[in-house]
């Protein structure tokens, strides 16, 4: 999905800064500069926007493509002042309890969910759970794991 969306960049005639913790990533040849920084490090990136080698360039837009890092994103996108969700709301659709907890509260149906937390703190909640669906599902809630 990279090397595309670089390609489509690079026929609109735009310059592609990347960024990525390995130097030798697939759309190289496709990127005018880049710098080898880990997609996770915020601070990093905003260090290379503040006065590394993205400082020097006219920053129109700020994207993680295929990829979870949305909070760094979020973050460049506060501090170049660029339209984009905020760190805030970045962080919050990174935790799949709280998007849950958000669209309950409006009103949407959720299905029945509880945290590591609460059924650690309630020693009957997984039997109770395994009574009443026979089959359960647990999976992590961070980032992808929608």
């Amino acid at each position: 999905m990279q090397v595309e969306a670089c390609k489509i960049l690079k026929r609109l005639d735009l310059k592609v800064f990347v960024t990525d913790a390995n130097g030798e990533f697939a759309c190289k040849p496709w990127v005018d500069d880049f710098d080898v920084v880990d997609t996770y490090d915020i601070q990093g990136h905003l260090e290379i926007a503040r006065i590394g080698k993205a400082s020097k360039l006219n920053i129109a837009g700020v994207a993680c493509i295929a990829t979870d890092c949305h909070e760094t994103v979020a973050a460049l996108c506060d501090e170049l002042a660029l339209p984009g969700i905020t760190p805030s709301l970045s962080r919050e659709i990174g935790n799949k309890i709280a998007v849950r907890k958000r669209l309950a509260k409006i009103g949407i149906d959720q299905p029945e969910f509880y945290t590591r937390n609460e059924i650690e703190l309630d020693e009957g909640l997984l039997d109770l759970m395994i009574a009443k669906y026979s089959k359960i599902i647990i999976k992590p809630v961070g980032l992808s794991a929608s």
